[in-house]
């Protein structure tokens, strides 16, 4: 009697156990499903931000974003499929700095481009910024050091 409700327990459990696997594998291929849902994020999604919702997303404000449009570096550069914009290589490059959680992987997916499009786009963006750097940041002189530098003695 025994070895019958043994044999109907490991049934069961088998079968639950199967159950768990089909569920488990629904459940994963809808994930897989929902990751390509920003597909059109960069023609549909951000242009229905407001300045504030901009500002919240990728941290600057619209119009910072579209100066770099019509920087020359930009007509410079295409890719092996084609060109991307300046402003949408910007919020790339925007989204991917401001969101310390984001991977690659994400952000990649939320703009619907691949892995390397998006290390290039990292790497483009890196060294315009350095290359704006000198007309933005400015070194004193050293008569302005000398300014900066008296009144900080003199409280000593």
């Amino acid at each position: 009697m025994s070895d019958i409700s043994s044999d109907a327990i490991d049934t069961s459990s088998s079968s639950i156990s199967d159950s768990a696997e089909e569920l488990e594998n629904e459940v994963l291929e809808e994930l897989l499903e929902i990751r390509t849902e920003n597909e059109n994020y960069f023609k549909e999604t951000i242009p229905r931000h407001n300045e504030q919702e901009f500002i919240e997303h990728f941290r600057v404000t619209d119009s910072i974003a579209e100066r770099f449009e019509n920087n020359d570096y930009y007509k410079r550069h295409t890719g092996v499929y084609g060109k991307k914009s300046a402003l949408k290589q910007t919020c790339i490059f925007l989204w991917f700095v401001g969101h310390q959680t984001a991977s690659f992987t994400d952000v990649a997916d939320r703009f619907s481009i691949t892995i390397s499009s998006l290390f290039r786009v990292v790497k483009r963006m890196v060294y315009f910024l350095s290359n704006l750097s000198p007309t933005i940041i400015k070194w004193p002189t050293q008569e302005e050091k000398m300014e900066i530098v008296v009144p900080c003695q003199s409280e000593k």
